[in-house]
């Protein structure tokens, strides 16, 4: 008996809430204008990401001299192992890679004897 009661009181709840035929406005409103933003200031490539800037960098890179770590086994990125080789880093950054890498005179040499390099 209750049941009863409770589908036919659903049944008029639903049936109240859209008449019969009641369909979708045939327009759409017309879109809302976004606010204006002030154009952001030009980002590097570095400071990018896949579709926005991200947080700008204070980052300063300050000058070394240069280093050379020889004698190690290298571990590229592509999977290669290259046995008793040398990286020549100038202000940070790899300038080369590989056996017979000679140092400039002002270089800070490492030994990587027994060391692997990523």
């Amino acid at each position: 008996m209750h049941r009863r009661l409770f589908r036919a009181a659903s049944l008029v709840t639903l049936s109240a809430c859209a008449p019969a035929g009641a369909q979708a406005p045939a327009t759409a409103p017309p879109p809302v204008a976004a606010p204006t933003a002030s154009p952001a200031p030009a980002a590097r490539s570095d400071t990018m990401s896949f579709d926005r800037p991200q947080y700008v960098s204070t980052y300063r890179r300050r000058p070394n001299p240069p280093v050379l770590i020889r004698n190690a086994t290298v571990m590229t990125a592509t999977g290669q192992e290259i046995p008793n080789a040398s990286i020549l880093f100038r202000d940070g950054r790899i300038v080369v890679v590989g056996s017979g890498v000679q140092a400039p005179a002002d270089a800070v040499i490492v030994d990587g004897t027994g060391k692997f390099v990523t």
